[in-house]
């Protein structure tokens, strides 16, 4: 492994007759672009893009949509019907003097794939497979820790390139003999299953042949013996032909945008009301922001209803409040992972909408029930008293988590529990009401009580709701002190996946997802 990092790649566009167009849409984004965004945040700087010649205007076009999430530097480059494409690539790469990431723009690319691949070493080319996926006679079989999430990006083995090897075993992967042509190897040979993502560096194309298609090139350092094998796991990528249905593009889609770290009743419940919404939202293009704008607008429009002195005005505020509350606080997070917006300034935003959510119907019940009942001071003093309470621990948890690397709160409860799992019995209290208490069940419980019609009682509930949420975090702060200061050497933070801290949509990259490269010589 190499500690630097590949900072440029080539995307190839052209894609054969049947494929994937290159202007067509999947999760709010044209596969180019998607590709550009993914590299983009694997911390690419410059990327060159090779398309027919003369398509540049309207690539071009395609990627401006684009221009304000990418950071990297882009330039196209025509490749005329006299060159071949190892020609191109060669010219491209001529005066680089670093390694670089080749891939092609047919497949829904992710930064959880790309991200793995920025550190590999480089001597020979190295071609990435899943790490946890084999074929044994004709059959795709997953091992190891593989998702169940996963499996609909190999539901089709025909339409990726397979790689054939002697000696694979259950478990691992050593050294083999090639015995497969550019095109792939039969269905009853065992081999790997190919991510279509290789790093190289222009070496690797001194001496080499007119190729046409990357297909080829791939199986030029094959048969020169020059290629190395390499693995990554929990990764997202889904080859795009013209054979892929709607169905398994949007059950890939789905398995990318759900969140498993949530509640048990959020999964259950809230989900199969967000999935609908979800997809709509990306359907029509909306971003993130402007879904939590949209909820924004819910939480002010339904706490107005409060004010209604009728009963009706609380059933109306309920409904409104849990759509908004329990619905669409799962749409926004699963339209940033299905349109890859993730980010730590999204991720808190989101935390920011989540006070929101309580905090305004607690203000205005609160004004609602003093002025319904002058005589008693007690609801001012309640207001200010959770005030006092619970911004200085909101602001003592967000200092906590800035300077860890946190953006996520579930994340970091996660941490705390694992942190202090072998300390709480496994039939202990702390284990029997999380399930209660966790993710979006709370709102559920507002939503009930609503129905009884006492504005007092939801008022109470909210209040008692933020004096808990107040408590939890000075208490996960300092349990992860504690757990920090005793295990100075691997604590839960430093141990902590970064994509469960900054992206937080708990795919869990773990580690780099490289194995020891397996050589063909």
């Amino acid at each position: 492994m190499s500690d630097r990092k590949i900072t440029s790649a080539v995307i190839v566009t052209l894609n054969a007759e049947g494929d994937s167009r290159l202007d067509a849409v999947y999760g709010g984004e044209t596969l180019l672009n998607r590709a550009l965004v993914a590299l983009s945040k694997s911390g690419m700087e410059n990327v060159s893009i090779i398309c027919h010649e003369g398509r540049s205007a309207s690539v071009e076009k395609e990627i401006r949509k684009v221009s304000h999430r990418i950071t990297l530097k882009w330039k196209l480059a025509e490749k005329a019907a006299n060159e071949s494409l190892s020609e191109k690539i060669r010219a491209i790469c001529d005066g680089w003097s670093a390694p670089f990431i080749l891939l092609e723009s047919d497949c829904v690319w992710h930064p959880t794939a790309l991200k793995q691949a920025v550190s590999a070493e480089c001597r020979q080319p190295l071609l990435f497979c899943h790490k946890n996926v084999s074929l044994e006679n004709g059959r795709i079989r997953y091992f190891g820790d593989f998702k169940d999430k996963y499996k609909v990006i190999f539901e089709n083995s025909d339409a990726y390139r397979k790689i054939a090897m002697r000696g694979v075993t259950e478990h691992t992967f050593g050294k083999g003999i090639i015995s497969c042509s550019a095109s792939g190897l039969s269905l009853n040979e065992d081999g790997l299953v190919s991510a279509g993502l290789v790093v190289c560096d222009k070496s690797h194309f001194r001496k080499m042949p007119r190729i046409e298609d990357l297909d080829g090139i791939i199986g030029h350092w094959m048969q020169s013996k020059r290629l190395r094998i390499g693995f990554i796991s929990d990764a997202w990528w889904l080859k795009i032909t013209g054979k892929t249905t709607r169905e398994r593009i949007k059950r890939f889609f789905w398995g990318m945008a759900f969140k498993e770290i949530s509640g048990e009743f959020s999964k259950l419940v809230n989900s199969r009301l967000s999935k609908p919404a979800t997809f709509l939202f990306v359907k029509m293009g909306f971003s993130p922001n402007a879904v939590s704008i949209i909820e924004i607008i819910l939480f002010i429009l339904s706490s107005a209803f409060l004010i209604v002195p009728d009963y009706w005005g609380m059933i109306v505020f309920a409904v409104i409040w849990q759509l908004s509350a329990g619905v669409l606080d799962r749409s926004d997070g699963e339209v940033a992972r299905i349109r890859n917006y993730e980010s730590a300034a999204g991720a808190r935003f989101d935390m920011l909408i989540d006070d929101l959510r309580f905090a305004l119907p607690l203000l205005v019940l609160g004004v609602v029930c003093y002025l319904e009942n002058p005589v008693t001071f007690l609801y001012p003093v309640a207001l200010a008293a959770i005030m006092l309470w619970y911004v200085p621990t909101a602001m003592y948890q967000q200092i906590f988590m800035y300077r860890s690397g946190y953006v996520s709160v579930q994340a970091l409860g996660i941490d705390l529990f694992k942190a202090h799992e072998k300390e709480i019995p496994k039939d202990g209290w702390q284990h029997k009401i999380r399930p209660v208490l966790k993710g979006d069940i709370r709102t559920f419980y507002v939503f009930l009580l609503c129905f009884a019609g006492s504005k007092p009682a939801v008022f109470w509930l909210l209040f008692l709701y933020e004096l808990g949420v107040g408590i939890a975090n000075y208490v996960t702060v300092r349990g992860m002190r504690h757990a920090v200061a005793g295990r100075p050497e691997k604590s839960p933070v430093a141990g902590s996946s970064d994509n469960r801290r900054l992206d937080d949509d708990a795919n869990n990259l773990g580690d780099n997802g490289l194995e020891p490269a397996t050589s063909y010589m």
